[in-house]
């Protein structure tokens, strides 16, 4: 038997490495490998909230490795600019808390192996129902995000053991309609080029203002708005958070700009419209209508 597996698994490797399915099943069969072998592959990490333990099995071979494919999503806003008296990620789109959906769309995607939850510690408790009321099975835990969203970041990115070349994908709880799609495109740009993001053109023109005055104009080709998920290799997002903390940077606003700074260029690919951040109270009407046109 442990032939079989062993040999399966290597042409699973050579044959299927830059497939996502494929991938999911050699960490399958590598899970059984490592248990009917009694190779020590399998990693843990406890919760620091409720000491849970949770593992996740990892395998390097000659041929480069395998990599798995986890989301954090970051809950730590306080939403003060939508004008409600609780946190923009819990407000009702369509009878369904935002941060639900958004939940949702990594748990069902085929190529995410896990979630990481970074919320306020004032509403972890509110979190915690959220996930009891819906029937999730990738969630590994719910994590105290920091004063900054770098700070939630990072603790996000400690929040368990990755291995060197698993992908990152550190996204915004109030983004509920980040598609299928955009998610694939990052993670294939993460594992190829280390680092990614999805971004759309402006639509409007751009020009400087000074004291109130136009004194010029953008050129829009060049321009591009920033949407999240955000995709990187394990190894690099730490790394450039390291230099950050190093360096007493703390004010990023997202991540891809912490590995630019850090010397390496993320790769852009297309983002959605539809994949739209609820920052304002107008943002909540916008997403009550794309909710009934998806």
């Amino acid at each position: 038997m442990g032939l079989f597996l062993y040999s399966y698994l290597l042409q699973l490797i050579l044959e299927f490495r830059k497939s996502s399915v494929k991938r999911r099943k050699l960490i399958h069969i590598t899970g059984l490998f490592n248990k009917t072998m009694r190779f020590p592959a399998c990693r843990t990490a406890k919760n620091p909230l409720n000491n849970q333990v949770f593992s996740h099995y990892v395998m390097h071979c000659d041929t480069g490795g395998l990599s798995m494919n986890h989301a954090i999503i970051l809950a730590g806003g306080t939403g003060s600019r939508t004008g409600l008296s609780f946190p923009k990620q819990f407000a009702l789109i369509g009878g369904k808390p935002c941060i639900a959906m958004t939940i949702s769309s990594f748990d069902t995607h085929p190529d995410i192996d896990s979630i990481i939850l970074v919320c306020h510690p004032d509403h972890i408790s509110v979190l915690n129902g959220i996930i009891a009321e819906n029937n999730y099975s990738k969630i590994k835990g719910v994590f105290p995000g920091g004063k900054t969203r770098q700070e939630s970041s990072w603790n996000g990115i400690n929040a368990q053991v990755y291995s060197p070349d698993d992908i990152i994908l550190i996204h915004d709880a109030a983004r509920p309609f980040v598609s299928s799609d955009v998610i694939r495109r990052v993670i294939s740009a993460s594992l190829e080029y280390g680092a990614a993001l999805p971004a759309i053109p402006p639509t409007d023109s751009l020009f400087t203002v000074s004291e109130g005055n136009m004194i010029g104009q953008i050129d829009r080709s060049t321009i591009f708005c920033a949407q999240t998920p955000q995709g990187f290799r394990f190894s690099i997002i730490k790394e450039a958070h390291e230099s950050a903390i190093a360096g007493n940077r703390d004010t990023a606003t997202d991540d891809a700009g912490l590995v630019m700074r850090s010397g390496l260029n993320p790769r852009v690919v297309e983002g959605s419209e539809t994949n739209i951040k609820i920052t304002t109270a107008r943002d909540l009407i916008y997403a009550e209508a794309v909710l009934r046109i998806k």
